[in-house]
């Protein structure tokens, strides 16, 4: 598995960027910035998700009863600003839904939910669409379907990063697991394969380079597969932003490096200030992640960037 995996990268590496991917570069990371409002509210702000393009920015609220709803906002690019954000009504559901995940393609979208029907805590769930930029109507979502249990357990089981290979049909999900239903704060990220479209996911199989006795989330890739970024409550830290990377994809994960005070945020009782749930854009200059850092209003949706540098300047 682990072989066939890394050359799907190796491929979908080549064919985007169209040099060899060991040889991406780019600038440090800018300050982060409050994406603001009208997504930044007094209510807390989870998980973001970037389309492709980066119109659209998918994420969590949480709402008066505690529950968390999924949203989407678009950008205007006429006003450069985010547009009042929608509920996805017909992902949502009266229990918790959150962490959506995009295929590549925009057309399935990925979530955890705590809805009745699956197997226990947050399990699994996908939705589909026609058109890949619709979110309503008759091209956008349709009725979410449970992964069954054989992926997902009683304990917690929520989606970080979908990859496919359209030669061969595999997929695989990238998944934040709680080994221990009564301890849902301690999670690992693991993988899970799917044969064809019309067969089930199998058993979520921990990845020790990425996975500790703390809490270890929602990694995000580069296109290359040669960058990640996650969140971790590693023992030196509240929850940080991490990255690891590895010279090619044959070669393992390094071991993760906290990004640092330039991103993450120091505050008086690190116990409370948490950077988590990173996402990275799809070009690789963008990263949206959810902080609960002082000037905020609570947890909210933060950005910051990169440049690429060019190959004559390497």
């Amino acid at each position: 598995m682990k072989k066939r995996f890394l050359t799907l990268w190796a491929a979908v590496g080549m064919l985007q960027s169209g040099d060899a991917a060991s040889e991406t570069r780019f600038s440090a990371w800018s300050a982060p910035i409050n994406i603001g409002a009208p997504i930044s509210t007094p209510a807390a702000e989870l998980t973001p998700e970037i389309s492709r393009d980066r119109s659209s920015l998918y994420f969590s609220r949480q709402l008066a009863d505690g529950t968390l709803d999924l949203m989407v906002s678009k950008w205007d690019a006429v006003e450069g600003v985010w547009g009042e954000p929608e509920p996805l009504e017909v992902l949502n559901s009266p229990a918790s839904d959150v962490a959506p995940t995009l295929s590549r393609d925009g057309h399935s979208m990925y979530f955890g939910s705590t809805r009745p029907g699956g197997c226990g805590g947050y399990d699994v769930w996908v939705s589909r669409r026609r058109n890949g930029r619709e979110d309503f109507g008759n091209g956008g979502w349709r009725t979410p379907e449970h992964l069954g249990c054989t992926l997902n357990t009683p304990s917690l089981d929520a989606p970080n990063a979908y990859v496919e290979d359209e030669d061969t049909g595999i997929a695989t999900l990238w998944v934040t697991h709680a080994p221990d239903p009564a301890a849902a704060s301690i999670t690992d990220i693991c993988v899970s394969d799917r044969a064809a479209d019309d067969e089930p996911f199998g058993p979520c199989v921990p990845v020790a380079e990425l996975s500790t006795e703390f809490r270890d989330a929602r990694v995000t890739f580069r296109r290359d597969g040669l960058e990640a970024f996650l969140e971790s409550a590693r023992p030196e830290t509240a929850i940080d932003l991490w990255v690891t990377t590895r010279e090619s994809d044959c070669e393992p994960w390094s071991p993760p490096v906290n990004l640092g005070a330039a991103v993450n945020a120091v505050c008086p009782q690190s116990a409370t200030c948490n950077d988590q749930a990173p996402r990275l854009s799809f070009d690789g200059t963008a990263l949206y992640f959810t902080s609960n850092r002082p000037g905020g209003a609570g947890n909210d949706i933060y950005v910051m960037t990169r440049t690429r540098i060019p190959a004559e300047e390497k």
